[in-house]
């Protein structure tokens, strides 16, 4: 299927350099592997597939400010959360005002007390999400 019109634009913030930067290079390799492997087979919905990335610096203070210019310069057309908590959190306000879906990856128990109708978690942690990934070491451990 041949791409039409615009590509879809996906925007996101990335811990490139900081203390995340090895778990954020990982992720930035699979996005540009399966835009290449999307737009090689014709784009999504028959439109090609367009990263536009940030590096966050792992700042906190810095996510809103770069979600903002996502969303009102770069005009993406859907926002996905960085690698982490301490990076998904703090857009979290601004999706919520503009009433952006949200997917985020890896965040722990970001929307436990938010519950944004419009967020997604990409963690398998069920929930609860914040207890998830330590229950059986602690089950194991009282054993």
């Amino acid at each position: 299927m041949p791409t039409t019109s615009a590509p879809i634009r996906i925007g996101y913030c990335l811990s490139l350099t900081g203390p995340l930067a090895g778990n954020s290079r990982s992720a930035q390799l699979v996005h540009d592997i399966w835009g290449e492997d999307v737009n090689s087979r014709g784009g999504l919905l028959g439109r090609r597939v367009e990263l536009v990335r940030y590096d966050d610096h792992a700042g906190a203070s810095r996510v809103p400010g770069l979600y903002k210019r996502l969303i009102d310069d770069d005009e993406v057309d859907l926002v996905i959360g960085g690698y982490g908590t301490n990076t998904v959190l703090p857009a979290m306000p601004l999706m919520m005002e503009r009433q952006r879906f949200f997917v985020g990856l890896m965040g722990l128990g970001v929307n436990n007390t938010l519950a944004y109708p419009n967020y997604f978690a990409m963690i398998p942690t069920g929930p609860d999400p914040n207890a998830a990934l330590t229950e059986g070491f602690f089950a194991l451990a009282a054993e």
